[in-house]
């Protein structure tokens, strides 16, 4: 992280934020929660790991056997609260961090699974015994926020809105993706752009733009103003990385398939089915390094933010891939479920047929019943399973 940004969160995190710092050998991780803060020193209740040894002593049930699997499969390291407490100089303070109930986890509203400075946690250590951790702390409403919770609710919706991008397309749309998001806070992408430094180019300019200024007379005129704009491109494989220890482990990844219905809650990745991906090569391309603010379509994930306007646009240019086996899948997210059945035919599939782009609308046994994607004027069709297998395969090569 940038040593200046790093001064400013150091001075910046007060009383009830969750830091991470330079530990000690007898700090475990160096991770605490900020009880008294002064000009140079703060004092911590530390954290630590959730190993075997306080799972034997105290009986616990490792998270995910009967209950909170998402929580298990999130990426996220457990741990507890002690009630040790110790004193370090502001300048061993290296990153904030955001530490979850598993309530909070499993809400369906956290979208930052595999950040490395997340972590969720269950349990209080007091003298003697466990107690169960229920506060809420990042989904609850707030006069004034600490830093951690403004970091965290808008580094969340970012990587909700990543991730969604890359979900649900048409298999024959354009390859690419963008969004905005208003009132972005200007504290969380300086945040974002210092962590993500040493692996994207990035260039602030000026832009002149003509807008419409209303005067209090019931008079309009066009002013011209300027704009500042930063640019954050983030195009190569290193960078992909590190924007997922900040984003989480989903972002540039994702499926072309529908939306879950009530009837189909549950949508998997599938042999035959085709993946979207941002594919970098391990090195930023010459053209950007030359010029950041450029035009480019190779794949990558571009930020430009408005400091007057408050405003990040994102850019996102991905390549589509047929996943012919699992490992196309596990190779870029480690945690992906693959069905691999017999059959790569499922109901919402595509495929070409007699010139025509299909739709398979419903499976009957040994035959699939498919209707046409755009023209409305052709009969829907039953055809053997066999051959929309083979079709299918054709259609994601």
């Amino acid at each position: 992280m940038n040593r200046s940004l790093l001064q400013v969160l150091q001075s910046h995190a007060q009383l009830g934020d969750y830091v991470m710092f330079h530990p000690l050998s007898q700090h475990g991780i160096g991770l605490g929660e900020i009880r008294h803060a002064t000009e140079t020193v703060v004092e911590l209740i530390l954290f630590r790991c959730l190993d075997t040894t306080i799972i034997r002593q105290f009986v616990i049930m490792p998270i995910g056997v009967t209950s909170n699997h998402f929580a298990a499969q999130s990426g996220l390291v457990e741990v507890y609260k002690t009630y040790e407490a110790v004193s370090i100089e502001r300048s061993r303070i290296k990153d904030i961090a955001f530490i979850l109930s598993v309530a909070e986890v499993e809400s369906g509203m956290f979208y930052l699974s595999g950040a490395e400075n997340t972590f969720f946690i269950r349990y209080v250590l007091g003298k003697d015994t466990l107690i169960q951790y229920d506060r809420s702390l990042y989904f609850r409403r707030y006069f004034i926020e600490p830093l951690n919770v403004r970091l965290f609710t808008t580094l969340n919706t970012l990587s909700q809105h990543l991730q969604r991008s890359m979900y649900h397309l048409a298999e024959s749309a354009v390859p690419s993706r963008s969004f905005k998001l208003p009132l972005f806070s200007m504290e969380c992408f300086m945040y974002l752009a210092h962590k993500l430094e040493s692996f994207s180019v990035g260039k602030s300019v000026v832009r002149k733009q003509c807008v419409t200024q209303y005067y209090n007379t019931l008079k309009m005129a066009v002013v011209t103003k300027e704009n500042l704009l930063t640019y954050v491109r983030v195009a190569s494989a290193p960078g992909i990385a590190a924007l997922r220890k900040i984003l989480g482990m989903c972002i540039g990844v994702g499926i072309t398939k529908g939306r879950p219905t009530k009837k189909d809650p549950v949508i998997h990745c599938t042999i035959g089915s085709i993946l979207t991906s941002v594919e970098c090569s391990a090195e930023i391309p010459v053209d950007l390094v030359r010029k950041p603010e450029g035009r480019s379509f190779l794949n990558g994930i571009d930020f430009v933010y408005s400091e007057q306007n408050r405003n990040l646009h994102c850019n996102v240019r991905f390549t589509r891939i047929s996943v012919s086996s699992a490992h196309v899948a596990t190779n870029r997210i480690g945690t992906a479920e693959v069905i691999s059945g017999e059959s790569c035919v499922y109901v919402g599939v595509w495929f070409h047929y007699n010139n025509t782009l299909f739709e398979v609308n419903a499976i009957n046994g040994n035959h699939a019943s498919c209707i046409p994607v755009d023209d409305e004027t052709i009969d829907p069709v039953n055809l053997p399973i066999n051959l929309v297998e083979t079709l299918v395969q054709a259609f994601g090569k």
